[in-house]
């Protein structure tokens, strides 16, 4: 990144870095902006403006009315309240919701509870290629229908949803359906223009994925729907009685220098991102078996992949040992496997080694480069790489990331060692194990050896053997099976303590 050309942070549909010129923004409001905005003297009234200004500046963007925009905590609360909030005050005529079925969970979880509540929920699945099925989407309004629910751009693939024509055929349909719109991924990486997307109701934006701080963000309410739209929350009269508690100043005027820098760097953005997309799409071709889960007129700053032999959070926790910075998905599901990928129908496997890499205008052809794997590895698909003879002249240990290098490691023709737990296993770009030969050795079994088989399945629970008689049994029973791609051996003073046998595709 241009901030520090040693870390390459890849990973901005998650958070993205406060720009600088926010951050003084924010500085100074804490110091001179520090009234309370609802109070009627001078200090106050400095903050209704800097709060006004901000305002202004969000909805320029967005091609809206000032007074149509109200401010948030994030993205979710925006999510939250124009989803309940639009759905339980149309229950007494209606009861149905059509969502799709990629959603960000602050869009799913809320219209689940609503499910609870007695609501109808149908959601529409994307294709193969991420997009939603306008026609199919739009089958699923009827007389029924309080709520339609599609976020613009995918926060996992990047693929941009139709929300033009979805708005326009909901209506048709049905005039009172409540269109929500989530737009976090979208605002600042394509136009956004509401008088063009007349039909949408809502819609929300979020500050730190566009270089403002954490805990701020805005909603859209078309000035027609605020009557009808239920706040999920009670207090004062902040945001016109939408959103109660006292304003954040600081966070929404580095909001209101995020969007106003963003709408004027936008055309210059979206073409220095292209070219980063279209130099990453490049290198992956190179490489056998990636499969690209991003379509290709996906928005440039995200690109989702599969190795189809690299486990996430293995490939994901390498990389950060290289101060390279990617995700398996949505940073909000904590790890969990990908319901976008799910919901489009891909394979477990390419579910399980899925990456996404995500820019901003700040990445550098050099983080790309970090993230190049064909110039330095490569993917063996059909398991282990041939064992080899290796003559061991040099072995380093670097205590910082607890890797063992021999002979220089994997980037001087060497073999690198990661270690994980207690346990050393050899780097590389795929999660089998490469393996090398160093010659035979005959070792006495420790008569308390244990054995832990987990080879049934990916998913097996390790199976546990204890003492060398019945050890020696196991093995004996299917020695076929038992090869040094799935079997690693533990010594201890020159016996053998510890099997382990793994599950290898």
């Amino acid at each position: 990144m241009l901030s520090d050309p040693q870390l390459h942070y890849l990973d901005n549909a998650a958070t993205s870095r406060v720009d600088p010129a926010v951050a003084q923004a924010v500085s100074e409001a804490l110091t001179e902006l520090w009234a309370n905005p609802s109070s009627l003297y001078d200090p106050a009234v400095a903050a209704q403006d800097a709060i006004a200004a901000a305002r202004a500046r969000v909805a320029k963007t967005l091609h809206c009315r000032s007074d149509e925009i109200y401010f948030t905590a994030c993205g979710s609360e925006g999510n939250n309240m124009a989803v309940t909030g639009a759905a339980r005050p149309r229950k007494h005529w209606g009861n149905k919701i059509v969502v799709t079925g990629f959603e960000h969970p602050s869009v799913q979880r809320p219209i689940r509870a609503l499910k609870d509540e007695g609501f109808t929920v149908v959601e529409v699945m994307p294709g193969a290629d991420g997009r939603i099925d306008t026609q199919k989407f739009l089958a699923e309004i009827d007389k029924n229908t309080v709520l339609a629910a599609c976020m613009a751009v995918n926060n996992e693939t990047g693929a941009v949803q139709d929300i033009a024509a979805l708005g326009k055929g909901i209506k048709a349909r049905n005039s009172r359906t409540h269109f929500h719109v989530d737009a976090v991924q979208a605002w600042l990486r394509m136009p956004i223009d509401l008088q063009k997307w007349r039909e949408v109701d809502t819609l929300s934006v979020s500050g730190h994925k566009v270089h403002a701080p954490k805990g701020v963000g805005a909603l859209f309410i078309r000035d027609s729907q605020r009557q009808t739209l239920k706040p999920p929350y009670l207090g004062g009269h902040q945001e016109r009685g939408l959103r109660p508690g006292t304003e954040n100043t600081p966070y929404i005027v580095g909001l209101g220098v995020a969007a106003a820098q963003g709408q004027q760097k936008l055309r210059p953005r979206i073409a220095h991102i292209a070219a980063l997309n279209r130099q990453l799409r490049a290198g992956l071709e190179e490489l056998d078996g990636i499969t690209l889960n991003s379509p290709d007129d996906a928005v440039g700053e995200i690109v989702n992949f599969s190795t189809g032999c690299i486990n996430s959070q293995t490939f994901i926790n390498y990389l950060n040992t290289r101060a390279v910075y990617v995700s398996g998905g949505s940073a909000c599901d904590k790890g969990e496997p990908s319901h976008t990928l799910l919901a489009m129908g891909c394979a477990d496997l390419t579910v399980r080694t899925a990456l996404r890499v995500s820019f901003c205008a700040d990445n550098t052809a050099e983080d790309v480069d970090a993230l190049d794997v064909g110039s330095v590895f490569s993917t063996h698909l059909d398991g282990a790489v041939e064992a080899q003879n290796v003559t061991v002249e040099k072995i380093e240990k670097n205590e910082d990331n607890g890797t063992v290098s021999i002979n220089g490691g994997i980037e001087e023709g060497g073999v690198d060692l990661w270690r994980s737990g207690d346990i050393y296993r050899t780097v590389t770009y795929d999660d089998y194990p490469v393996y090398y030969m160093m010659g035979e050795l005959v070792l006495p079994v420790d008569d308390s050896v244990t054995l832990s088989d987990s080879s049934a399945s990916v998913d097996a629970v390790p199976v546990e053997t204890n003492g060398a008689i019945e050890v020696g049994k196991t093995v004996s029973e299917d020695k076929d099976d038992w090869t040094p791609y799935n079997t690693t051996v533990f010594t201890k003073d020159g016996v053998v303590s510890n099997i382990l046998r793994i599950w290898v595709p």
